[in-house]
């Protein structure tokens, strides 16, 4: 084939060593995961009246991909990085005064905090390539899509940041009344 005749952008992602191949035909993911999580429960019956419980959670894990079968990129080259923060805590107090007679308070605070698709590696944008596009954030080259074949580029979907947090208390006071015959 006449070099002349393929694409200078094609010729860039070449160039680049974008397009993975191998000689054998196959192509080997090495992805990694650092599960860090804990859970601590205190229960405390502080006096005959009352009662302390508290809760704590934590659950970080941060996953390397190679690629993501059945997503883009489905072939090596364009590692990603997501990391996913989960955190939760609730405290109980709970006072008997008498025996028809409670109290008790829940506070509870979770708060979740997800980096996803972050680009695993640094690789050159679209105009390095001499694509003509402007992106809104350049994370690497353009992605190529061939129907039922390899998806070539980052995952589109990041990198994307979300956190949540939410908050609960309660307090409910019980006092049960009876009727004497």
């Amino acid at each position: 084939m006449d070099p002349t005749k393929i694409d200078p952008v094609a010729q860039a992602y070449i160039r680049n060593n974008l397009i993975p191949t191998s000689a054998s035909g196959l192509l080997t993911p090495n992805g990694k995961a650092y599960d860090d999580e804990y859970t601590l429960k205190f229960d405390d019956n502080a006096t005959a009246k009352d009662h302390i419980t508290l809760t704590l959670d934590k659950f970080h894990n941060p996953q390397e991909y190679p690629f993501l079968p059945g997503l883009a990129p489905n072939v090596p080259g364009f590692p990603g990085l997501s990391t996913f923060g989960d955190y939760f805590g609730s405290v109980a107090y709970t006072r008997l005064f008498s025996a028809s007679t409670i109290n008790e308070f829940h506070l509870t605070a979770q708060r979740n905090d997800n980096h996803l698709n972050y680009p695993g590696t640094t690789l050159p944008g679209p105009s390095q390539l001499g694509a003509a596009i402007t992106p809104d954030q350049t994370t690497g080259p353009p992605q190529l899509l061939f129907n039922g074949g390899p998806q070539i580029g980052f995952n589109l979907n990041g990198p994307a940041h979300f956190t949540d947090t939410t908050y609960m208390f309660g307090d409910t006071f019980t006092k049960t009344l009876s009727r004497a015959p």
